[in-house]
């Protein structure tokens, strides 16, 4: 599963909810031929389609609670003055 992180998203929401707001994720694409697997325009469209009809996964949900915290660490640590002086 470690080659396939998507599965763990997959059968919290299962199967055919995955699969019906994935082909709607594809279909506002045009449709077009391939693979969507790391296509970053497919898999955030795939994540819009998941949130509207209320099947946000719960491991996304935590993944990003966990990137925020670790952000807000980092700009505690440094301060938010440094980083005006980034950008």
């Amino acid at each position: 599963m470690a080659d396939q992180p998507w599965r763990s998203s997959e059968a919290e929401i299962g199967a055919a909810v995955w699969d019906q707001t994935y082909g709607e994720a594809t279909k506002g694409l045009g449709n077009p031929e391939g693979s969507y697997l790391k296509n970053p325009v497919h898999i955030g469209d795939h994540i819009d389609v998941l949130k509207t009809k209320g099947h946000t996964p719960a491991s996304l949900e935590r993944l990003c609670v966990e990137i925020i915290k670790f952000a807000a660490g980092v700009i505690r640590r440094i301060g938010s003055d440094s980083l005006d002086k980034v950008s």
